[in-house]
C-alpha cells in the first residue's frame, strides 16, 4: 500500500488526547474571568431556551407559561430537548443552588459538544491526510479558538448545529448514508437557516456519489431529509398557524444583499479568533490544496460541506435579517458557518505546519523514490512522456525544500498572528463575563424580585422574555410576540389581565399605561451593558397597576 505524503512514521494513540486535554485546560481558564462566566448566560435568549426546556422537563411540552398554550417560540427545539436533563438535575438539587446547577449543566453540555466537535475535526483530518501529526495539530488549533469556547458557554444552540454539520459531513464522505441523512435532517431543528444545507446533500447524491445504490434507496434517503423539520413545522402550524417558529417571522426580512450587509457580515466574520488574522486565508488555501491533491470523493465532499456550504449559509442568513458586528446577539447567527470554516482552516494549517516535518524527513530519507508518492501518482501514470522523466528527479530533489518553506511560513504566520489572536481571545473571555454580568444585573435580578414581591397569580408584561419568566415563575406575556403568537399574526395584544410590567422604558416609552406606577428600578451604567450598544437597555423598571 502506498503511503500518503502526509502520513506520520509512527502512531501514538495517547497523542489523540492532547487536543482534548488542551481544550479542557483552556475552558477552565476561559470560565475563570468571573463567576458570571460560569453561572450566567451572555444573552437573555439563552434563558428563553431554559424556559422551554424546563417546561418540557416538567411535562408541559413547549408551553411558555405552565398550563398555557403551546408556543413555537424556540428557533432551536433540538437544543431545548438536548438540555432538558439540566432541569431534571435542577429539580433534584438542594434549594438555593437549583438554578446554578441547571446553568452549569447546560455549559457542560456545550463543553461536551465542543469536545465532540474536536474529535470530529480530528477524524476528518485523518481521513483527508492520513497523518496523526496533522490530526493532532488540527485538534490543538481548534481547541483554543475563542469562537468555539464562547459558543460552548453561551447557553445557545451554536455548537449543536456545528456538531451535526461536521458529524454529517464525516458520515457523508465515509459513505455512511443512513447516518449522514439522519444528522443532516436534524440541522434545521437546531437552526432553521440550516435548511440551506439540505440541497447540497441532494447535489452530492446526484453528482458525487460514486457508490452503487438502487435508485429507490436514494429517493427514500432524500425523502428522509425533510422528516424532522416537517414534524416541527406541523407543530408550528398547530401553535402559531405558520410553518416556522414565531421568532423567525419577527426577525427575518425580505432577502436582499447590498454593500452594507456584506460589510457587516465581513465585520462579524473577522471579529475575533482565527478568522480575524491573515493566516486564516492561508489555512483555507492549504485546505483547498489537500482537496485538490486528493480529488477523490471524500475530498470533494469535504470541500463542498466545509467551504462552499458555510459561505452559502452566511449569505443566506445575512441577506434575510439585520446584522450588526457590535454584539454577540448578532454574531451567534453567523458563528455556526464561521466555526465550520474554522474547522477547514485548522486542518489546512495543520497540514502546512506539518510540511516542516515532511520536508526534513524527505531530505533524510533520499532512498525512497519520489515516484512512490501518490501526490504525483495519477499524473505519472497518465503522462509517460519523456518530459515527466526529465522533471521527475528534479521534483524529487526540490520538493523537500518546498515543504520546509511552507512549514516555515506556517510557523512564522502563527507566531506573527499570536499577539492579535491573543488580544481577541482575552476580549472574548472578558466579554463572556461582562455580558453575563449585565444580563444578571438587569434581567435575572428583575425576575427574582418579581418572584419575591408579586402574588402567584400576577400577570406580567415584558419585552425581554427569558430570565424574567424563568425566575419569576409567573404568567408572562411577551409584548414583542416572540413567545406570544397572537401579538404577531393576529395583531391582538390583550393586556387587560396584566397587573405588572417589567420593561425598558427608554426603548418602549409608550407601552406603560398611566394607571401603572413605578415600583422598582434595576439599573447599571450604560457602558457596563456590553451585550450590545444599547444604552436604553441598561435600565429596567418594574411597574404595578394601581396606587
Amino acid at each position: 500500500m502506498v503511503k500518503p505524503p502526509f502520513s506520520s512514521p509512527r502512531s501514538s494513540p495517547w497523542l489523540s488526547w492532547v487536543p482534548l486535554v488542551l481544550y479542557a485546560v483552556v475552558s477552565v481558564y476561559f470560565l475563570s474571568a468571573s463567576s458570571h462566566s460560569l453561572f450566567d448566560f451572555p444573552l437573555d435568549d439563552a434563558w428563553i431556551h431554559r424556559v422551554y426546556a424546563q417546561s418540557f422537563a416538567y411535562g408541559h411540552g413547549f408551553a411558555y407559561n405552565f398550563g398555557g398554550p403551546q408556543e413555537a417560540g424556540s428557533t432551536s427545539p433540538l437544543w431545548t430537548l438536548a438540555t432538558v436533563p439540566a432541569h431534571w438535575l435542577e429539580g433534584l438539587s438542594p434549594e438555593g443552588i437549583q438554578t446554578d446547577v441547571a446553568v452549569v449543566t447546560v455549559k457542560l453540555i456545550g463543553m461536551l459538544l465542543g469536545g465532540l466537535i474536536l474529535r470530529s475535526v480530528m477524524r476528518l483530518a485523518m481521513s483527508l491526510t492520513q497523518s496523526q501529526i496533522v490530526t493532532v495539530l488540527a485538534g490543538c488549533l481548534l481547541a483554543v479558538d475563542p469562537r468555539l469556547l464562547f459558543s460552548a458557554f453561551s447557553g445557545m444552540e451554536t455548537l449543536l448545529l456545528v456538531a451535526l454539520w461536521l458529524w454529517a459531513t464525516e458520515a457523508y464522505l465515509k459513505g455512511r448514508w443512513g447516518w449522514s441523512v439522519l444528522l443532516f435532517s436534524l440541522t434545521p431543528t437546531a437552526r432553521p437557516e440550516a435548511l440551506l444545507i439540505l440541497p447540497f446533500w441532494l447535489v452530492g447524491l446526484l453528482f458525487l456519489d460514486s457508490h452503487d445504490r438502487p435508485p429507490i434507496i436514494r429517493v427514500f434517503q432524500a425523502a428522509l431529509l425533510g422528516i424532522p423539520m416537517g414534524l416541527w413545522s406541523l407543530f408550528c402550524l398547530h401553535a402559531n398557524g405558520h410553518l416556522l417558529p414565531t421568532t423567525f417571522y419577527i426577525k427575518s426580512q425580505p432577502f436582499t444583499l447590498d454593500p452594507s450587509r456584506f460589510q457587516e457580515l465581513w465585520n462579524i466574520l473577522i471579529g475575533y479568533g482565527y478568522t480575524s488574522v491573515p493566516i486564516f486565508v492561508l489555512g483555507l488555501v492549504a485546505y483547498v490544496g489537500i482537496a485538490c491533491r486528493r480529488f477523490d470523493f471524500p475530498a470533494k465532499a469535504s470541500g463542498i460541506f466545509l467551504l462552499i456550504v458555510p459561505l452559502v449559509y452566511m449569505l443566506g442568513t445575512s441577506g434575510s435579517r439585520t446584522l450588526s458586528s457590535l454584539g454577540y446577539y448578532w454574531h451567534r447567527w453567523i458563528d455556526p458557518a464561521s466555526l465550520v470554516l474554522t474547522a477547514a482552516f485548522c486542518i489546512g494549517y495543520a497540514a502546512l505546519l506539518n510540511g516542516l516535518w515532511v520536508g526534513f524527513k524527505r531530505l533524510r530519507d533520499r532512498s525512497s523514490h519520489f515516484s512512490d508518492s501518490p501526490t504525483f501518482g495519477l499524473w505519472k501514470n497518465s503522462q509517460r512522456s519523456g518530459l515527466w522523466k526529465t522533471w521527475e528527479s528534479h521534483l524529487h530533489s526540490t520538493l523537500p525544500l518546498v515543504w520546509i518553506v511552507l512549514g516555515v511560513i506556517g510557523i512564522a504566520g502563527l507566531v506573527g498572528s499570536a499577539p492579535s489572536f491573543s488580544e481577541s481571545w482575552e476580549n472574548r473571555r472578558q466579554q463572556l463575563a461582562s455580558d453575563g454580568k449585565a444580563i444578571h444585573q438587569i434581567n435575572v435580578r428583575t425576575g427574582k424580585w418579581l418572584n419575591e414581591n408579586t402574588p402567584t397569580d400576577a400577570v406580567i408584561s415584558v419585552n425581554d422574555a427569558g430570565a424574567i419568566r424563568y425566575f419569576s415563575q409567573r404568567k408572562v406575556i411577551d409584548i414583542l410576540g416572540l413567545n406570544f403568537a397572537p401579538a404577531v399574526f393576529s395583531k391582538k395584544l390583550d393586556l387587560s389581565e396584566v397587573t405588572w410590567i417589567a420593561i425598558f422604558p427608554a426603548a418602549y416609552p409608550n407601552l406603560v399605561p398611566p394607571e401603572f406606577q413605578e415600583r422598582q428600578v434595576f439599573q447599571i451604567p450604560p457602558e457596563d451593558y456590553t451585550v450590545c450598544p444599547c444604552p436604553q437597555q441598561s435600565r429596567m423598571v418594574v411597574y404595578s397597576w394601581g396606587p
